[in-house]
């Protein structure tokens, strides 16, 4: 999923051709996925930088657990406001399409700011919500969180409620 790490490249670009003046931290996690003897399987605990424990049920999101740990990471600058950028699943194009982004967060505000500057400037978003009942889908039996939710559906959402976690 290297879109959000092509839009905090972006981001940066842009904050010095404006010449901004505010203090910015941007973090792009990355990995190598590669199959092998050392490979995640479903079943797996990950423990993430922070130290909480990941049931691994899903092999194909593993890109949340690099995303927990620049989360975790980040907090450690004490920020007035946090930003993710991923793309989490193929679920918020299904939704929109190619021509809004999905937006999830805990602050109404900056979302509410988010959405009117889309508006302003043709990169539209659309809220989807992150309400307590998906935060239940990721609880785990033999860990913290689970990096998966147990349904089939809201695959978008569910990886917000697993990211809500860091």
């Amino acid at each position: 999923d290297m879109m959000g790490a092509a839009a905090v490249a972006g981001i940066f670009h842009a904050l010095g051709e404006l010449k901004i003046s505010q203090n910015v931290l941007g973090f792009i996690p990355t990995t190598e996925n590669m199959p092998g003897g050392r490979a995640q399987k479903p079943g797996d605990v990950h423990r993430s930088l922070g130290g909480k424990t990941v049931e691994i049920s899903n092999t194909d999101a593993e890109g949340r657990l690099i995303l927990a740990d620049a989360l975790e990471y980040a907090q450690k600058f004490e920020p007035q406001a946090l930003f993710d950028f991923a793309t989490l699943t193929g679920a918020v194009t299904v939704t929109f399409g190619e021509f809004i982004a999905g937006t999830m967060g805990t602050d109404k505000e900056t979302i509410k700011k988010v959405f009117d500057a889309g508006q302003r400037t043709y990169e539209r978003t659309w809220e989807l919500p992150v309400y307590d009942e998906y935060s239940e889908e990721v609880k785990s039996d033999i860990a913290d969180v689970n990096n998966i939710g147990y349904g089939y559906f809201a695959g978008a959402i569910m990886g917000a409620a697993f990211l809500k976690k860091f």
